[in-house]
Formats: C-alpha cells, sequence, structure tokens
C-alpha cells in the first residue's frame, strides 16, 4: 500500500511540474491539457464538472483525502493557466475550488 501511495504522490508531482513548466513557457492549453488528463486519472473527475457542479458536489463522492488534496493541488495550478491568461475571475474560482477540496471555505 505504501508503494502505491509513493507512486500516486510522485505521479502527481510529475503532472504538476510538467502543467507548471508549460504555463511557464506560454502552452497553457498542454497545461490545461495535463491537468484535465490527471485529475481523470487520479481521481476519476472530469474537470469541467468541477467547474460546473461545484468541488463540494464532486468531494461529497469521493472519500479519499489524497484524492481530494491532489484535485485540490491541480486546481491550484488550473488557477494559475487561468491567470497567465489574464482571466483573474477565473484563477479567483478555481483557486476557490481548490480551498474548497482541501475543505476551507
Amino acid at each position: 500500500m505504501a508503494d502505491y501511495v509513493q507512486r500516486m504522490v510522485e505521479g502527481l508531482a510529475r503532472v504538476l511540474a510538467r502543467a507548471a513548466m508549460a504555463r511557464k513557457a506560454g502552452r497553457l492549453d498542454e497545461a490545461q491539457g495535463e491537468i484535465a488528463e490527471a485529475a481523470s486519472r487520479i481521481a476519476g473527475v472530469d474537470m469541467s464538472l468541477v467547474d460546473v457542479l461545484g468541488p463540494a458536489a464532486i468531494a461529497t463522492h469521493l472519500d479519499d483525502r489524497f484524492r481530494l488534496d491532489a484535485l485540490a493541488s491541480l486546481c491550484d495550478e488550473r488557477a494559475e493557466i487561468e491567470a497567465a491568461r489574464g482571466d483573474e475571475a477565473a484563477a479567483e474560482r478555481w483557486h476557490a475550488h481548490a480551498a474548497t477540496f482541501r475543505g476551507q471555505p
């Protein structure tokens, strides 16, 4: 079990690093794709549903703290992508989604 968790954590770290590198290089669609793919693979969640249904609705179906924390980290990176696009409202919304996944208001 510990090996599985270790692999999941390492995989999430790699995804976040790739997404951040793509974002910093101005490849925002690529960065967003990395985030979306990871959310689907790690938590079985379509990122567009997070924005449509809200993180509270998604969280009620996930009882795994790692997956919730992973989604929070992915939402934070999505916020940075939106900020890089110049959409501060979307960036704030994605940061709020992350806070909800972490159990913060």
